[in-house]
């Protein structure tokens, strides 16, 4: 795969003074956030503070309560379902637990959109796939097998060419490396890093792994009650001047 060129400085996601809450709790509170071309952007905050409801909003998956979400500068609130149809198929996804389908092989899995969505032919759709277990170095003989023969660590790299497969413009990753020990959880944060830069993708991360975090971003965001509270470099994290962000980097109770 040859690594593309990208501009950056173009918006390509943008919450402007997003709010959404579920009765009494607001999870998110005039929430803004831009994230540009080409960017790795890590969004770190404690669970439960609201980062998978903000990936399921930008993903259209719920609808905010107040403020606006632009995806390539189109507000998706006002999408009808082509548009959301045509939009999603230029983002690809990573989910926390892998979420590969039990019944199907694991060519199968990396190339459901393709078979699904694209309706492509079948025989290319596995050349396909196999090229894509390659991106992520796992071998040809490992298309044919079933999830239930994987280890974790296979599960999550199917599970990032499946999210590649398509070539998105846009690639969302949730929680990456939970569940993996540090050594893997190091594997699967460079093929991240190398598989975002040769799509030349526009990357969204949400965790609590700060190693993780430092390794993938190029910028990286806090979220907490609702906002972003702090938004810098991953050498930043080292003195952040917020005592909020200090705490969860060093992980100090209070």
């Amino acid at each position: 795969m040859v690594e593309k060129k990208i501009i950056k400085n173009e918006p390509v996601i943008e919450l402007k003074k997003v709010s959404k809450a579920f009765g009494s709790k607001h999870v998110l509170s005039d929430c803004d956030l831009t994230i540009y071309k080409g960017e790795s952007v890590v969004m770190l905050g404690q669970s439960g503070m609201g980062k998978s409801v903000s990936l399921r909003l930008m993903l259209g998956l719920m609808d905010v309560d107040s403020g606006s979400i632009k995806i390539n500068g189109a507000e998706i609130s006002n999408f009808t379902d082509e548009q959301f149809y045509k939009n999603n198929k230029k983002i690809g996804m990573l989910f926390q637990n892998g979420a590969l389908f039990d019944s199907m092989s694991v060519w199968e899995n990396v190339a459901f959109a393709l078979l699904n969505v694209e309706k492509m032919n079948p025989e290319i759709a596995k050349k396909i796939a196999i090229e894509k277990l390659d991106d992520v170095g796992l071998s040809s003989k490992v298309a044919d097998m079933m999830p239930a023969e994987l280890s974790g660590g296979m599960k999550k790299r199917v599970g990032l060419a499946r999210a590649i497969a398509t070539n998105p413009e846009i690639i969302f990753f949730d929680e990456p490396t939970t569940g993996l020990d540090p050594i893997m959880s190091d594997v699967i944060n460079d093929l991240i890093v190398r598989c975002v830069k040769q799509l030349g993708a526009t990357a969204l991360t949400i965790t609590h792994d700060i190693a993780s975090a430092k390794k993938i971003a190029d910028r990286i965001v806090m979220l907490y009650n609702g906002k972003i509270i702090w938004d810098g470099k991953p050498a930043d994290l080292s003195h952040p001047n917020n005592e909020y962000v200090e705490r969860f980097v060093k992980g100090i109770a209070s």
